[in-house]
């Protein structure tokens, strides 16, 4: 094999140096070695500005919490008394920290209105409440520590305490492991989504090693009003509502 330099071109046909170290399985380069503006080059040089910061880890997740496909977290403090937050995924759906707004103490909230919201621009997403239920206490840190609430909404992140009135349905309540592979059928939608709608590579990264992997924010490739709705039909949440 011919090793590559930064001031010399390979023959055609041979490998780049991150197919002789065993990285990525060999092909051939169909842009002419152009190197500093492949999207594959980039990426694993770390050479995208969307990569400058590090990935967010998924915390640990209890063993007693429940997850609802709509990203809802449930844990239960006593036979009708839970905490209700939302999960990792849904507070990492846009790049910016989110803006909860929560019912009052005190309100009842039947089954299907909304539970809580999420405001993004002049919109917002609204989940529907699980069952009738009264809020009994509200996290008020998410008006001022959303950015750290997010990084750990197992814990100090939870959003509502409740008291159920209705049953939950069980079946639409599910363990960590299955809402996760929950999240990896919708990060597959999603992408696909990304690559049918936006023609702009150096945000998709449109390479054959990668699988076409995301190098920027879906909330800054898609427009706007095109991400809420595949969220809202993904998720199962409330139809738009101009007032929320």
């Amino acid at each position: 094999m011919t090793k590559r330099t930064r001031n010399s071109a390979p023959a055609v046909g041979s490998p780049c140096i991150w197919m002789e170290a065993g990285v990525i399985d060999y092909w051939l380069c169909d842009r002419g070695f152009n190197c500093d503006t492949c999207p594959l080059d980039m990426a694993l040089r770390g050479r995208f500005p969307d990569r400058a910061r590090p990935v967010p880890r998924t915390p640990w997740v209890p063993e007693s919490l429940r997850f609802h496909l709509s990203h809802l977290w449930g844990h239960p403090q006593s036979e009708t008394k839970w905490l209700l937050g939302l999960d990792f995924h849904a507070l990492h759906a846009f790049p910016d920290p989110p803006t909860l707004s929560l019912p009052r103490p005190g309100r009842r909230i039947a089954i299907g209105d909304t539970l809580l919201s999420m405001l993004v621009g002049g919109e917002a997403l609204r989940w529907p409440a699980p069952t009738d239920l009264i809020v009994l206490e509200r996290n008020e840190n998410w008006t001022n520590n959303g950015s750290a609430l997010r990084e750990n909404p197992y814990d100090d992140g939870w959003a509502l305490i409740v008291k159920l009135q209705g049953p939950l349905e069980p079946s639409d309540w599910v363990d960590a492991d299955t809402i996760q592979a929950f999240c990896v059928t919708e990060r597959t939608a999603l992408k696909e989504l990304c690559h049918e709608t936006s023609q702009d590579e150096s945000t998709l990264g449109a390479t054959a090693a990668d699988g076409g992997t995301l190098t920027a924010h879906p909330d800054r490739i898609l427009p706007r009003s095109v991400y809420l709705a595949f969220l809202r039909d993904h998720w199962g949440l409330l139809p738009l509502n101009s007032g929320f």
